[in-house]
């Protein structure tokens, strides 16, 4: 039985490796914004076709990121009456882009150094979670209008990209020049008793 089980998930694997092939042939014509949209924290290559598909070529269809984003079915809501705020759902829109979005959003919240992390945690402490991932959502599909529209990669102010470059690369670096006889090797470290 177990025999069966891994020959299914193998086919299964198969036939995903499959699709996703079809889909980078078929996305080929817009690798340029694929490249874009993979700037963005939390957007990967699968993600960003996802929302090209749902989005379509030409982002000039929408007039502003506001059209785009009820398009989306991300505006926020405003139901207020007698200077009393009630709650509100999320509008209608695309679904599928907005799952995508909100997957995306997930990511993005719990990446360390970027605006969309300190944006998160600061309205989940106000507002709750799920609402803070929706406002996330919201906030990540303007960044990807902008970039669409201009055609540059996403830049964020707040994070330091040089010293997120050294942090990643500086254990590889260290270890070439060791191997290349550049650094003394390391001493072994003295066991704590």
């Amino acid at each position: 039985m177990l025999g069966d089980l891994l020959q299914e998930y193998d086919a299964i694997g198969k036939r995903i490796d499959a699709y996703t092939r079809q889909i980078d042939e078929q996305m080929a014509p817009w690798e340029a914004q694929l490249r874009l949209l993979t700037t963005i924290p939390g957007i990967d290559r699968l993600s960003a076709s996802a929302i090209i598909i749902e989005l379509g070529p030409d982002i000039d269809a929408f007039r502003s990121t506001e059209s785009l984003a009820a398009w989306a079915g991300l505006c926020p809501g405003n139901h207020e009456s007698a200077g009393k705020r009630r709650m509100t759902r999320a509008r209608r829109g695309s679904t599928t882009l907005r799952a995508a979005l909100v997957e995306c959003a997930h990511g993005a919240a719990r990446t360390k150094g970027c605006q969309f992390e300190a944006h998160h945690r600061a309205l989940a402490a106000r507002r709750g979670y799920k609402r803070a991932i929706v406002a996330g959502a919201h906030k990540m599909l303007r960044i990807i209008h902008a970039v669409l529209k201009t055609g540059r990669p996403y830049y964020d102010r707040t994070a330091d990209y040089e010293a997120l470059m050294v942090k990643r690369n500086a254990p590889r670096w260290i270890r070439m020049l060791r191997r290349y006889g550049y650094i003394a090797p390391a001493l072994p470290q003295p066991m704590a008793a």
